[in-house]
């Protein structure tokens, strides 16, 4: 599978989990009290820019969780500024090549992935999320609402990319 398919794959899954969370038979049928939502939601050019909107942005979410979940997506980084990175022959590219061969697979499971994911929740998400919630003075109901999503959502797509991303020199 290539890494374009699979950061596509995982954009889906924001969508998937919002559809079983916020569906009313679940967590939906308190989500109206603390937003305007609407009782019928149309397949109109709006609500599909905005589908496309949030794909967009789960895509861009699923890029980034790439290097939040793998250690190894740092490697580029150690030799970024030197010249012939992309070079076959040059030292920086020698040593992005024997790094990722001999630790290439280090760490690279979902288990990791999703505890890297969990991590990334709670100590930035839910920093910003609590912060917010006593500024707008929203209730601890709506906090642990949308925490929920997110405890549910980042550790799965940061589970499916480390297992399965393919790392290049």
């Amino acid at each position: 599978m290539s890494n374009t398919l699979l950061y596509i794959l995982v954009s889906l899954i924001p969508i998937l989990t919002a559809l079983i969370y916020f569906h009313p038979g679940f967590l939906g049928r308190f989500w109206p009290d603390f937003i305007s939502w609407p009782d019928d939601i149309s397949l109109s050019i709006p609500n599909v820019l905005k589908l496309l909107g949030v794909l967009i942005l789960s895509f861009a979410l699923s890029f980034s969780l790439s290097y939040v979940v793998i250690h190894q997506a740092h490697i580029k980084s150690i030799v970024l500024n030197l010249p012939g990175l992309n070079d076959p022959a040059s030292p920086a590219y020698q040593f992005i090549k024997q790094g990722l061969l001999d630790f290439g697979n280090e760490f690279r499971n979902f288990r990791h992935g999703m505890i890297h994911g969990l991590i990334l929740v709670l100590f930035t998400f839910l920093p910003i999320y609590f912060i917010e919630n006593i500024l707008l003075g929203k209730s601890w109901r709506f906090l642990f609402i949308r925490l929920g999503y997110l405890v549910l959502t980042i550790p799965l797509m940061g589970g499916f990319i480390c297992q399965f991303l393919v790392l290049t020199p």
